[in-house]
């Protein structure tokens, strides 16, 4: 049996449109994404409305099919939250420098969009997680960009190719394990 936590609390008090616990998911949640938003170029209006859509996706998915979270709620709201600002973002700059090309999109679009980019996410995670602890420890370096000869000091290892080499070796598991789940073909249309 699965354990119980705070999160399920939240996803099942969002579904059920529970006042109280959508108040305590703003008073404690809403804070770490405004300041996301306000430091990466948006407006308190931006913060709002990004966690509205964060919520609603959230529920949508909870409705459509189980959602489960397997990281904790702050986590999840953290990371749709910012898939979707990263989306807002790419719209505005298109607009911004293409507008006569930009086509307007409605909010059912968008939350469909985030959606398939948090299902990725988790998969991508997914995949992550089922690697050798070495891997993963050196994928993490890779991707907080530290340079193969940082990395090379971190793991002990003799010198930058090797860091290469098993860099490689470790991408291309994750990828022929992401490729081979039967979610990949769904989730790249």
């Amino acid at each position: 049996m699965a354990e119980h936590t705070v999160g399920d609390d939240y996803l099942r008090g969002l579904v059920e449109k529970d006042e109280r616990v959508v108040t305590k998911i703003y008073q404690e949640l809403y804070p770490k994404i405004q300041k996301y938003v306000l430091s990466n170029g948006g407006t308190e209006d931006d913060a709002r409305d990004l966690m509205q859509k964060s919520l609603m996706q959230m529920v949508v998915r909870a409705k459509v099919r189980h959602l489960e979270i397997k990281t904790s709620f702050e986590g999840y709201l953290f990371i749709t939250a910012r898939n979707f600002w990263l989306r807002i973002v790419k719209k505005r700059n298109l607009e911004v420098t293409n507008y006569e090309l930009s086509t307007l999109h409605s909010e059912d679009q968008e939350v469909a969009d985030s959606a398939v980019e948090q299902e990725k996410w988790e998969l991508f995670q997914e995949k992550l997680a089922v690697l050798s602890e070495n891997c993963r420890r050196l994928l993490g370096f890779f991707f907080k960009k530290l340079s193969y000869k940082e990395i090379a000091t971190a793991m002990e290892y003799a010198n930058e190719n090797v860091v290469k080499q098993r860099m490689f070796k470790c991408k291309q598991k994750l990828k022929d394990g992401i490729q081979a789940d039967f979610r990949y073909n769904e989730l790249i249309r």
